[in-house]
């Protein structure tokens, strides 16, 4: 069984010894419906420090359990809590990473679209869902100007972010970090986690360069072979 995504977790919440999620994103794994799973039952063993819980699908009412693997720490703002369940759910994709960060409406746009992609909508519901949060993401930054149409917006978007300022950012992280590394000073711990924070960035500038272009070309072929004269706006 592979581990559902913490991302999936809606909230977390302190539960006696333990923390526990108030309910689960994910898809059914006897349906296959997109379903939020709240927790019927919960059972706590303190000595192996784990729990279990049941929960029923509002879909199609059958029962799905899930187990969970509690670490150390009870903080209930980072919990790493590890959760399986059973019977095994299809991928669900899970909200972009910091997605905390996002501004709460555009956080909410992004949402309503990750949901509708997570459900059996149909494709051209999540092609329409994902221009509306574009057309969100565009006009938040160009003051809400939306007369002269959004392909108009996005030509201007240089003229009102510094585009190039985020990959520029990564860099120079990067080249500090790795100034740090070899002239750090005794007795000053580097904390691990900025391994992760690293490679992350990495891929981020590798992703930006190479992938990103190749995944536009390609989807851009897709696009064309289904475009039927859709107008510029």
């Amino acid at each position: 069984m592979q581990p559902i995504p913490n991302s999936s977790v809606m909230a977390w919440t302190a539960n006696g010894a333990h923390v526990i999620p108030n309910g689960v994103r994910m898809r059914c794994g006897h349906c296959k419906d997109a379903s939020v799973f709240t927790f019927d039952s919960i059972g706590t063993t303190k000595k192996f420090e784990t729990w279990t819980a049941t929960s029923k699908c509002a879909s199609c009412g059958n029962l799905t359990r899930f187990f969970a693997v509690v670490p150390e720490s009870k903080d209930v703002n980072m919990p790493g809590t590890i959760i399986y369940a059973y019977p095994t759910p299809d991928s669900v994709r899970p909200p972009v990473k910091g997605i905390e960060l996002i501004a709460e409406d555009l956080r909410a746009a992004y949402i309503d679209t990750l949901e509708t992609f997570n459900s059996k909508a149909p494709n051209s519901a999540v092609l329409n869902q994902c221009r509306q949060m574009l057309e969100a993401l565009v006009y938040t930054y160009n003051g809400g100007e939306k007369s002269k149409g959004l392909y108009a917006a996005i030509k201007g978007l240089p003229d009102i972010i510094d585009l190039e300022k985020p990959f520029l950012d990564i860099a120079d992280a990067i080249r500090h970090a790795g100034n740090v590394g070899p002239h750090y000073k005794a007795g000053r711990k580097i904390p691990n986690e900025i391994r992760s924070e690293m490679m992350d960035m990495l891929d981020q500038l590798l992703e930006f360069l190479y992938i990103i272009p190749h995944q536009v070309k390609d989807t851009r072929q897709i696009i064309t072979s289904i475009d039927t004269g859709s107008p510029i706006d």
